[in-house]
């Protein structure tokens, strides 16, 4: 909580870092708990500022954790592959109220948060992600049923994409963007925007 991590700082496309990630938590699953009871926190990330790394938050394999109030930013890798956020194979996570600007050197796999590998049922909302080289938010490899919603998410390369072969995947009608691609419906973003 309130940590913040940064890197030297270089030129756009000058980083050379190979991996360098701000905050990396694995392989915790939500604790068993009666029915109808919520699963405690595995993991609170909470009002940090990460910059200059390659990854800002990476969530593998892990669940029940909450990535909230976070500002992730100046994060590149030259070559490709940065994320603000990254969940891989992580479920049942929350990823609440996070700003994230300047992710991304290519354009190309680079995502203010992106979901692969079956990362499923996790929430992501009320996130202001806008002014990435890369795309806003994008959901791969058999994510299924996860919730995106009342997230700001423009000027990114492409805002919203599920490119998942997954299924159930929610994008609220409240979404604020300019652009969507892959199975995100039509009209999620506002008129006009």
């Amino acid at each position: 909580k309130s940590v913040t991590i940064s890197g030297p700082s270089s030129p756009l496309g000058v980083n050379q870092r190979q991996l360098a990630i701000g905050i990396y938590v694995a392989g915790v699953g939500c604790p068993i708990v009666a029915p109808g009871q919520p699963a405690q926190r595995t993991a609170d990330l909470r009002l940090n500022d990460i910059s200059n790394q390659t990854q800002g938050i990476h969530v593998e394999n892990q669940g029940c954790a909450r990535v909230s109030g976070n500002t992730l930013h100046s994060i590149q890798r030259a070559g490709g592959s940065s994320f603000g956020v990254l969940l891989y194979s992580a479920s049942d996570n929350e990823i609440s109220r996070n700003t994230m600007f300047g992710i991304g050197a290519s354009g190309g796999i680079d995502s203010g948060l992106s979901l692969i590998q079956g990362a499923s049922r996790n929430l992501i909302t009320s996130n202001t992600i806008s002014n990435n080289a890369g795309n806003g938010v994008t959901v791969f490899n058999k994510s299924s049923q996860n919730n995106v919603n009342l997230n700001t998410v423009r000027f990114n390369a492409v805002d919203l994409t599920d490119a998942s072969d997954g299924s159930g995947n929610t994008w609220n009608l409240n979404n604020l963007c300019k652009t969507q691609a892959g199975s995100v419906p039509a009209g999620v973003c506002n008129p006009m925007e």
